[in-house]
């Protein structure tokens, strides 16, 4: 391909992503692929000989498409937000163009200091403390924020820096103790809500890491924290790091650093805090009570992927004291550190790949282009959108919200037993015309409403909710017939009834849905489409196996206690009309009758 036949493609693409982003919901969410189905369409090599750029094109659409997930899908509404604008692709395009490989200082200095800066402006705008700037910004800090490829990634160089800090602490304190001694002796924390990413950076760097339990509104409290490090501390073992969560992955639950700090502060343990996800709300003045204490952090991570309008690869990793790092990846070398360059240190001591690409390019096209207002908009809406969906389950008697919708995630669950909400959210998901994932919180199987689509309007979110509802009905029916745990569930039958009396579907709609809850409901373990998502599920929160004796645990609990379902009585009457209206003008209609 040469210069020329380079521009004339690249004006294809452009035209086709253009024309991809708004044509998107005219796609299902979901493709209709199995296991294998690529391998059985490509050929089994690559071919000798290029192909001109038309026919692979020509393939693009037929070949990798037809197995696409479309994430930015109004009806895509699982995981969490994934970034992509028009701003952040051009960055990567100059990005990819320039194909410069970031090591050191002078192999480009353009891609260390944009990075430096990148992580000062996205630090202002958060709002974090300005121990964390760079030199840039704050001559006097020893600290400073990089670009890391994942949370994961920067949850484990957090993690790492702690380690590294207490061993070499105790290396002076008890100098004959060899290495692997002292690291067998030092216990981490991290709460039960915390991304199964910190127990995967506990294994890969032989770091003992306990979880505490969460209350029930998914924080660890003080107490917690301080009874488990003095029971620690008992049996000999060193406390050295706690790992907090600000918006978990699974529940969007929040330690609150204000009581947390204090503790780590009295014991001398390094606090990271994974605010992966809801840190980039913190560009909103209005939700940094939520991030209360973070004077307290000795290490902070967050993605920009996320939910800051920028396509993967981009997480930014904040430390404290930028040495705590760099010191161990150049095995404590002075001279190493203290280049010439200094006080900029080598982007190579900030993970442990020796070069990067240019990632900070896409973040300074964003910011740049959508401002901090901007950025302010989209988060406020992706807010608001979760409260509407909120709204709407807590109208529905079925239903139960799971835990506070403080952001940009809505988990909720039907009022009975984990088995029923697992095959609800697989009859969802099956149908593909929306697509949800699930977590648990404190034994319970609950389902995530996220918001992905950068432009979601209470349309989309009204949609979704009629969705879920046609199969809450759906599914809940089909359990009456089969008289599944009908003692157990009776008060969700009583319940599905009064609704059924108030609300007459009409019944061509209903038996459609009714036939598709039907096959779910017998052949959920057999369809080689649909997927358990007991198996999907991990107990922190995750995504990943949780097990089969866990799955089962809380209704085997509602067996012996058939007491946490029953109602005394209806509280309300479920208000989910056929047709749900705005639900901003709901509450304006109920507003206006109360006057």
């Amino acid at each position: 391909m040469n210069s020329e036949q380079f521009r004339a493609a690249g004006a294809k693409m452009v035209d086709y992503a253009i024309e991809y982003m708004e044509t998107i919901n005219k796609r299902e969410p979901l493709p209709h692929v199995v296991p294998g189905w690529l391998a059985k369409v490509m050929p089994p090599q690559a071919p000798v000989k290029g192909e001109p750029f038309e026919n692979i094109f020509n393939d693009f659409e037929k070949v990798v498409m037809e197995g696409t997930t479309h994430w930015m899908h109004p009806q895509f509404a699982s995981y969490f937000p994934a970034g992509n604008t028009w701003p952040s692709i051009l960055g990567a395009i100059l990005s990819n163009a320039v194909g410069v490989n970031g090591t050191t200082w002078e192999s480009c200095p353009a891609v260390t200091e944009l990075e430096m800066i990148m992580a000062d402006w996205v630090g202002k705008m958060m709002g974090i403390p300005k121990f964390f700037w760079t030199v840039f910004s704050n001559p006097e800090t020893e600290g400073g924020g990089c670009i890391q490829t994942s949370a994961s990634d920067a949850i484990l160089l957090g993690m790492i820096s702690a380690r590294e800090d207490c061993v070499r602490s105790l290396r002076i304190k008890y100098p004959n103790v060899p290495r692997a001694v002292l690291l067998n002796r030092m216990v981490a924390y991290r709460s039960s809500q915390c991304h199964s990413s910190v127990e995967r950076a506990g294994l890969i760097g032989y770091m003992r890491v306990r979880p505490l339990p969460a209350d029930e509104l998914g924080n660890v409290r003080a107490r917690t924290l301080r009874e488990a490090i003095k029971e620690d501390m008992k049996n000999s073992l060193i406390p050295y790091l706690y790992v907090a969560v600000l918006g978990s992955t699974g529940t969007c639950a929040f330690d609150d650093l204000m009581e947390i700090g204090p503790v780590c502060q009295d014991f001398g343990m390094w606090l990271h805090v994974d605010s992966a996800y809801a840190g980039s709300c913190y560009a909103c003045p209005e939700m940094r009570y939520l991030s209360k204490g973070m004077e307290y952090a000795w290490s902070l991570n967050t993605n920009m992927n996320k939910w800051m309008l920028t396509n993967f690869d981009l997480s930014f990793l904040w430390l404290r004291y930028r040495e705590k790092l760099a010191g161990p990846m150049t095995g404590y070398d002075d001279t190493r550190i203290h280049t010439p360059y200094w006080p900029i240190i080598e982007l190579k001591y900030f993970g442990t790949p020796a070069t990067r690409r240019f990632r900070a390019l896409k973040m300074w096209f964003v910011l740049r282009n959508y401002g901090i207002s901007g950025m302010q908009k989209y988060h406020r809406n992706h807010i608001l959108q979760s409260k509407v969906f909120e709204r709407y389950v807590e109208r529905d008697e079925r239903f139960e919200v799971v835990g506070p919708t403080r952001v940009g995630l809505c988990c909720f669950r039907l009022r009975g037993t984990n088995d029923i909400n697992n095959k609800l959210l697989e009859a969802i998901n099956a149908s593909r015309r929306l697509h949800m994932v699930p977590s648990y919180f404190h034994e319970k199987f609950v389902i995530r409403y996220a918001p992905v689509y950068q432009f979601l309007t209470e349309e989309d979110v009204a949609t979704s909710w009629r969705i879920t509802d046609e199969f809450a009905t759906a599914m809940i029916h089909q359990y009456i017939r089969d008289g599944t745990d009908a003692a157990l569930l009776k008060p969700l039958f009583d319940l599905q009834a009064y609704y059924d009396e108030q609300h007459k579907a009409h019944p061509d709609e209903q038996w459609d849905r009714e036939e598709t809850a039907a096959e779910t409901f017998v052949t959920s373990h057999e369809h080689e489409k649909i997927v358990d998502f007991f198996a999907m599920s991990a107990k922190d929160g995750s995504y990943g196996d949780a097990g089969d004796d866990e799955d089962k645990t809380y209704d085997g609990y509602l067996k012996s206690h058939p007491e946490a379902l029953r109602r005394e009585e209806i509280r309300g009457q479920p208000k989910v009309t056929d047709k749900v209206p705005s639900m901003l003008r709901m509450e304006i209609r109920e507003k206006a009758a109360k006057k």
